[in-house]
């Protein structure tokens, strides 16, 4: 005990401690806790830091954690909102298309008094068979086989099979189809018989037959129905895309572009002869 307090590591504690107590006392005295204050701050500090840091990372969890809520919750609604707008633009576009439908068979049966008039919707497609399909109405709404059926931008074709309920149009792609037309953009009114043909049909195509070899038809002609017992007039077929001569070497014929495509129809107009 004795050599430990005669050494060196005494004498270094002792004045250490004693410089302390000297300067705590001179700050009491004074009033002024400079060095003590220092100290502990400079000690507290990480603690501080980490606590403040540690109550931000909370408060962003926890405002994060509602702003995904709030987020969600107006997704649903501006999904709905979207639903419902769909829901009100196909509404609107039906109706749309069925006031066209409406005005173009009100325009025939003026033209055609002989006639009547009956919309109908697609219902299903024949395969293979030259873009064949049926409709929702048929001899409960008066419509019988031979019945012109088309839509505001043209022919489509005529009714060929009927039941109570449903009809089968055969469309002008059709081989058996045979339609009385004119090309009224010629110079002599050019008659001819539109039908389907085997190599054009598979294109979409379809043709204008039985054309004087001296005809005045020309690319670009439109072809209307001629009217007759049978088929209402002035109904838009298509148009010339060429002009061929047949292989008798007697007669010609025009590739027609449809002017409605047959393969998209999807409400049609039904012109029903009368009883």
């Amino acid at each position: 005990m004795q050599n430990f307090l005669k050494s060196k590591l005494f004498k270094i504690l002792f004045a250490c401690t004693a410089s302390l107590f000297g300067i705590m006392a001179f700050e009491i005295s004074t009033n002024k806790p400079i060095f003590i204050k220092t100290i502990i701050t400079a000690a507290a500090k990480p603690c501080t830091n980490a606590i403040i840091s540690a109550h931000y990372s909370v408060l962003n969890f926890f405002n994060s954690f509602f702003r995904n809520g709030i987020y969600k919750e107006e997704n649903e609604i501006l999904k709905q909102e979207v639903a419902t707008l769909r829901k009100k633009v196909v509404e609107y576009n039906n109706i749309k298309s069925e006031n066209v439908q409406l005005k173009q068979a009100l325009h025939i049966k003026n033209s055609n008094k002989n006639f009547n008039v009956e919309i109908a919707s697609f219902v299903g497609r024949s395969p293979n068979n030259f873009a064949n399909f049926t409709i929702d109405s048929g001899s409960g709404k008066g419509i019988s086989a031979g019945d012109v059926v088309l839509t505001k931008n043209g022919l489509v074709g005529t009714i060929t099979n009927v039941s109570n309920n449903q009809s089968t149009v055969t469309t002008i792609l059709g081989l058996d189809v045979q339609i009385p037309a004119i090309d009224s953009d010629s110079e002599n009114d050019e008659k001819g018989v539109v039908c389907g043909h085997a190599e054009f049909s598979k294109q979409g195509f379809c043709i204008i037959d039985h054309l004087n070899r001296s005809h005045s038809c020309k690319v670009g002609d439109i072809i209307s129905t001629f009217g007759n017992s049978n088929y209402p007039e002035n109904i838009v077929i298509g148009k010339i895309r060429e002009i061929r001569n047949n292989k008798n070497g007697m007669s010609c014929f025009a590739i027609i572009e449809p002017a409605e495509n047959v393969m998209c129809v999807k409400d049609v107009v039904v012109i029903k002869r009368r009883k």
